[in-house]
């Protein structure tokens, strides 16, 4: 899901900052800055500390202080790239960070700036950990990420002196002051004009609402808020705090609530000439603070030259600020800062973004956290993982994870909801029949601990994600027991929330436990799991101020600790093995369906973990079933145009027909696709690798502003064979083959005529395969894997070439027209082939280096996109402001009085955008009008800012209707 950014008045984002504005006399302890024409943009960061210093000064608040960061870096490994680190911030002041960011005299020796400089600037080490606020500044327009003109499109400013007038105003009091002084006017700087906007630049005049269907790992809920979850006093609708929520204890609870308005508002982002490269700059910015930090929002400020906006970030999306004059005490930036301040005075960490169940450890703490990570007992793979979680001094955190009894809205529809708290995870239940009509077990031991404690360090892995679930993995230590730190794996994310029809992935952990399945069986041990700080604790709040046609579902912030900490099914050693390691799963997903009736719905490459045991032996494991529904859940189709699970391992029909109904036989193709893709990715082929990965697991169409693909996908399955030749190794190549082969023995019985008619039009692309020939073995590889593969089942038996045969006619049961064969309704058939795989190959050395690196000289795989300019490429123009309604007889508790605007109450729109998430995408088709092209997430990405422009033209009939892009999971 792409960002949506949202435009909100200067008042009404002043009146979201919970606090009270300073009074007159507070101000008059402010500082104003003084400005020239032409100030480059090292000029600006000491005028601007200037005056945030002056503020935090006034506020007596020791807890922040403004830095420059240009110059140096810390030592804690997370500064990040210099050619991505951002300038200045407001950052925390408290002694793990001041240690951890001073600049001290050491510093000056080796610094390469002036003595005026080093004397004028708050200089300062650069660090993701502790910055409260990043700040970027820009000297004009035209190298600006937004918008900043005075007067745009005729909108004139409400109270207070425009730009041009503040600034004339300074340079009055410069000459004053050099009267009054010794009359040298060298040291008095000459002030400009404002921005230098550029009036003839091109602005691209964006449809509201528009809108592209991207993949989105969070399936159909995630979108749009489902039915009555607009209502703003129902349970969906109440999950992001009001405005004014955050309020001091001195405000009062009865005061009228403003009136607000949606309206439609010209562009703001700027993405001509260099506004793409700085908004994606700046979009990295983000995504490292809510990566090292543990954060619910996250507040931003974006100067350019004398005029400035704020932004407020959360998991649903942006708000933004209109621009403002920064220049005079009175201003919007000068309020944001007082508040802030007296917010830190006050140690209301909630209210300034921090996640308050996430406290950095004493030292003490931190040197234990060491040791035991280097325990020599522990598997390698643990051991290395905890010790770079703390590598580079980096904080580590001590988080918590609170029981949370089931809610009914999120309880399993085919089960009672048990009248008591459920059993400890820690310790599983008895297992019991899939078939059992018993309700379930609810005796929670008294001594297990309500809250539950973990200690982590740098995450493990990140989503490049702003918005969306944003997850994050953490290599950690269980510390509930003092006297007994377990390692484990704790997960972090910002789940969607739609009653009935979404639930927390420790339910569907613990149902799991309940019907009998065990690790072996090829599933995690659940530890906890549940809503950070409790239900409804921490929450998105952007989504309520986006147009209710394409509001995101609220979000909730959720954590979840499993026991085992698995490496990824990209370290398997050989294919043999790998062959073993995708039975496992698919064996691990037939006992869910078979005992649990759940259906997982995300099969992919990250999903697919490896479990070390302690002698060393190597299973595959099946994670995240977060997105996974009951068999009783599949009977209906998609509310709207499913996007569950990763975009590149979506089976054919899934991806082909988003209006059809999501089955079992889509999972297990998913399975299918993940290890072809690391066939390619891990094995020399004669395949083009940069036109192959793009065409089958990447390609996309817009259809009726639906996002599909697939055509790729289903030429290959219903050719019946591998359309690469997988040089040197015949028994792999002869495995794709046997696989595919029995793949076209399903698709042919489906009447594609049909499936078009019922689930929407596809024109099908005619698609070749070539036939291929095998290659000599290779060697042996040194260290022989020992295992053993069990039958899959003594009563299965492979198919032959009569598979395909007729439909069964005497069955009762009316087929459904998608429908699949036995090779892909019942995972048995493919575990035969991959086990019947692994035991003969899996100790032949077949595995090569990643190819997508190896054979980039060849420039056959293009490189990702940087995750800052994913998902920037479509804005749209709605907004929220003051209703005309509001009046003096109706007195509203807005904090920011004094602030001077730039447009008036009544013009001033703001507006709601959500980008489509698609990376490097191959377009197959286009056959409707770009003009509804806005996507929604998850975890995962975007396209360039040059494909955006090419949208917009092609809009506007000025090019070819042509897109590229990727939809991947986030």
């Amino acid at each position: 899901m792409g960002t949506c950014w949202h435009l909100l008045s200067n008042e009404l984002f002043s009146a979201r900052i919970p606090g009270a504005p300073p009074t007159e006399a507070e101000r008059s302890e402010f500082t104003s800055p003084r400005l020239r024409k032409g100030m480059l943009e090292k000029e600006i960061y000491p005028k601007l500390g200037k005056v945030i210093e002056s503020v935090l000064d006034a506020a007596g608040c020791e807890d922040l202080r403004f830095l420059a960061t240009t110059n140096r870096k810390t030592n804690d490994g997370n500064s990040g790239r210099k050619e991505t680190f951002n300038d200045a911030g407001i950052y925390l002041d408290t002694p793990i960070a001041r240690n951890a960011t001073t600049f001290t005299a050491e510093h000056r020796k080796g610094s390469k700036m002036s003595e005026k400089e080093l004397e004028t600037r708050l200089l300062g080490l650069r660090s993701w950990y502790w910055m409260d606020v990043p700040i970027e500044v820009k000297g004009t327009e035209s190298e600006s990420a937004f918008y900043f003109r005075p007067k745009a499109r005729g909108m004139r400013p409400e109270g207070g002196k425009e730009a041009e007038e503040v600034l004339e105003k300074t340079e009055e009091e410069a000459d004053e002051e050099v009267k009054a002084g010794d009359g040298n006017r060298d040291g008095v700087e000459d002030v400009g004009d404002g921005i230098d906007a550029d009036e003839d630049e091109d602005e691209e005049d964006i449809e509201d609402h528009s809108e592209v269907e991207d993949d989105e790992d969070d399936s159909e809920v995630d979108g749009r808020e489902e039915d009555g979850s607009d209502d703003e006093d129902d349970d969906g609708g109440s999950q992001a705090r009001d405005a004014d929520s955050s309020m001091t204890q001195a405000e009062s609870t009865d005061t009228p609530q403003p009136e607000t308005v949606k309206k439609h508002v010209p562009p703001f982002i700027k993405l001509s000439g260099n506004g793409g490269k700085a908004l994606g700059q700046f979009i990295e910015y983000m995504l490292s603070v809510f990566k090292y930090q543990h954060r619910t929002f996250c507040y931003a400020v974006y100067v350019c030259f004398d005029m400035a906006r704020l932004l407020f970030f959360d998991r649903s999306g942006v708000h933004v600020s209109e621009p403002f004059s920064w220049v005079e005490t009175t201003s919007l930036l000068h309020e944001f800062v007082w508040k802030l301040a007296k917010l830190a005075n006050a140690k209301c960490f909630e209210d300034m973004g921090r996640d308050t169940t996430a406290n950095v450890v004493d030292e003490e703490t931190r040197r234990r956290f060491l040791d035991e990570a280097t325990n020599a007992e522990l598997p390698s793979h643990v051991r290395e993982g905890l010790e770079k979680a703390a590598e580079g001094n980096c904080p580590l955190y001590e988080l918590e994870i609170e029981y949370m009894p089931p809610s009914p809205e999120e309880w399993f529809p085919d089960e009672p909801l048990p009248d008591e708290p459920h059993p400890s995870p820690s310790a599983p239940p008895a297992p019991s029949s899939s078939t059992s009509s018993a309700s379930p077990s609810s005796s929670r031991s008294r001594a297990d601990p309500p809250v539950r404690k973990f200690i982590v360090g740098r995450p493990h892995f990140s989503a490049d994600a702003l918005v969306g679930r944003c997850t994050k993995g953490f290599m950690a230590f269980d510390v509930t027991d003092e006297n007994n730190w377990v390692p484990c794996f704790v997960k972090d994310s910002w789940r969607p929330y739609v009653p009935g029809r979404t639930r927390p992935e420790h339910l569907v952990y613990e149902r799991l436990q309940r019907k009998g399945m065990k690790p072996e069986d090829g599933i995690a041990t659940l530890i906890c799991g549940g809503d950070v700080g409790g239900s409804n604790a921490q929450c998105t709040q952007v989504q309520k101020d986006l147009p209710s046609k394409n509001r995101p579902a609220p979000r909730r912030h959720y954590r979840i600790a499993i026991a085992e900490i698995c490496l990824p099914v990209s370290e398997f050693e050989t294919f043999g093995e790998l062959s073993g390691i995708i039975g496992d799963a698919l064996k691990a997903h037939r006992e869910a369906w078979d005992r649990a009736g759940v259906l997982h719905r995300d099969i992919s490459v990250g999903n697919i973990m490896i479990r070390v045991e302690e002698n060393g032996e190597r299973y595959g494991i099946l994670i995240d079933w977060d997105l996974s529904r009951l068999q009783c859940e599949l009977a209906l189709g998609a509310v709207v145009p499913d996007r569950t699970g990763t975009w590149q391992f979506r089976s054919a029909m899934s991806l082909k027909y988003p209006w059809k109904p999501y089955r079992r036989s889509d999972d297990i193709e998913s399975f299918i696709h993940c290890y072809i893709y690391l066939v390619f990715c891990y094995h020399p082929t004669d395949a083009a690798l940069r036109e192959t990965i793009e065409s089958l697991f990447e390609g996309c169409l817009i259809v009726g502003g639906v996002m599909i693909g697939g055509n790729a996908k289903r030429a290959m399955l219903r050719s019946g064979h591998f359309d690469a030749v997988v040089e040197g190794n015949p028994r792999l190549q002869q495995l794709l083959d046997n696989i595919l082969w029995h793949c076209k023995t399903c698709y042919e019985r489906i009447d594609f005529r049909q499936m078009n008619r019922l689930y929407g039009p596809v024109e099908d692309a005619a698609q070749t395969r070539s036939e291929v020939s095998p290659h000599p073995p290779t060697k042996v590889a040194r260290a022989p894997i020992k295992r053993q593969f069990a039958n899959a089942s003594g009563r299965m038996q492979l198919p032959t070439n009569h598979l395909a045969a007729h439909v069964d006619v005497g069955s009762s049961r009316e087929l459904e027209s998608f429908e699949m064969g036995p090779f892909l309704s019942n995972p048995d058939y493919l575990i035969e082939l991959l086990y019947a795989h692994a035991q003969a190959t899996i100790n032949i050395a077949d595995k090569a280096p990643d190819q997508f690196t190896t054979r980039q000289h060849q420039e056959v795989y293009r490189a990702p996109d940087p995750p800052a300019l994913r998902g920037i490429d479509k804005m749209s123009t709605g907004g929220t402001a003051l209703s005309d309604c509001t009046s003096q007889d109706n007195p509203i508790a807005l904090s920011h009085d004094k602030v001077p605007t730039t447009r008036r109450l009544e013009t001033v729109g703001i507006p709601s955008s959500s980008s489509s998430s698609k990376k490097r995408a191959h377009v197959e088709d286009l056959t409707d009008n770009l003009a509804d092209d806005e996507g929604d997430d998850d975890e995962e990405d975007g396209s360039s800012v040059v494909c955006r422009s090419k949208r917009i033209k092609a809009a506007k009939g000025k090019a070819p209707k042509a897109q590229s892009g990727m939809a991947k999971r986030r």
